[in-house]
């Protein structure tokens, strides 16, 4: 299959040099989408250090995140109705493979801080894929992971193996911040595994990424057969929700000119590895397409 891809693929990189010349392949004037973190930034050891850093000095351990202010915290706990809580809007969720859009959801108190987090570490992303079969999953550091029975969110600041650590606010109902929490993850079970206690998993979210067509949370050489498709006039996009396919667009148009073609296949063809595209953002202000 993956042989008939990549056939597939070079005979398509071929046509596309042959029509639009090589010089068009890093296109130099490319409009990329307009958010504050690029995908190298996500992936990359120092940089992840960097943000998680700026994010502990913006938001202390100790203190709580209330007030009102999303991008600020108080030094007083929370009352029993939750008045003062923070808000932070989530924006469009997405199953993954892109089955069907979930809705636009806003969170407080736990969601909304991990959401918070998420969204400064991912530039604003605002297209978030939702992943509900959590069995055996390969966490990345900026997941938000939903434990127990839908009751706790937090986002993970660090992935080795099977041995993890995370942040969040509200453990104690009060909104109060901790850093670096210490985990591990039983793979056996889906159990999120720390104080004396085990949480299952109940969802993860991470951001939708430029070139991920297929909504599996990474781009591969599937990816660039779909965008293949699309460009060519051959993807099946029957059946598929609206807002379903404007995703799928928008990660295929790596050049966000609304338009998918032989430019957008040499982009990825020329910038991908294996599982990502370093130097592209992630996916904001996804558009309306026809």
């Amino acid at each position: 299959m993956e042989f008939k891809i990549k056939a597939k693929i070079s005979a398509f990189l071929m046509a596309a040099t042959i029509a639009v010349g090589a010089a068009a392949a890093l296109p130099s004037s490319a409009t990329y989408n307009n958010s504050g973190r690029t995908q190298r930034d996500a992936f990359t050891p120092s940089s992840q250090g960097y943000i998680l850093t700026d994010e502990q000095y913006k938001f202390p351990a100790g203190k709580y995140w209330n007030g009102g202010n999303v991008n600020g915290w108080t030094n007083s706990p929370c009352n029993g109705s939750h008045s003062n809580d923070n808000w932070f809007p989530q924006h469009n969720i997405y199953s993954a493979g892109y089955t069907t859009c979930i809705g636009t959801v806003y969170g407080h108190q736990c969601y909304g801080f991990a959401a918070k987090l998420a969204s400064d570490f991912y530039g604003g992303a605002d297209a978030w894929i939702r992943f509900t079969n959590t069995n055996n999953f390969q966490f990345r550091v900026g997941d938000i992971v939903r434990i127990g029975n839908n009751m706790h969110s937090v986002f993970i600041t660090q992935v080795n193996g099977n041995s993890l650590k995370f942040a969040d606010c509200n453990w104690d109902g009060h909104c109060k911040i901790r850093w670096n929490v210490s985990a591990t993850y039983s793979s056996s079970n889906n159990k999120l595994n720390f104080g004396s206690s085990s949480y299952k998993v109940y969802w993860v979210e991470r951001p939708v990424m430029a070139g991920d067509v297929n909504g599996d949370g990474m781009v591969t050489w599937m990816d660039m057969s779909y965008i293949y498709d699309i460009a060519s006039g051959n993807y099946n996009f029957s059946g598929k929700p609206q807002k379903v396919k404007n995703v799928i667009k928008e990660a295929a148009d790596l050049d966000n000119n609304g338009v998918i073609n032989y430019t957008d296949f040499q982009i990825a063809y020329s910038y991908y590895t294996a599982t990502y595209l370093p130097d592209q953002k992630f996916l904001t202000n996804v558009g309306n397409w026809s």
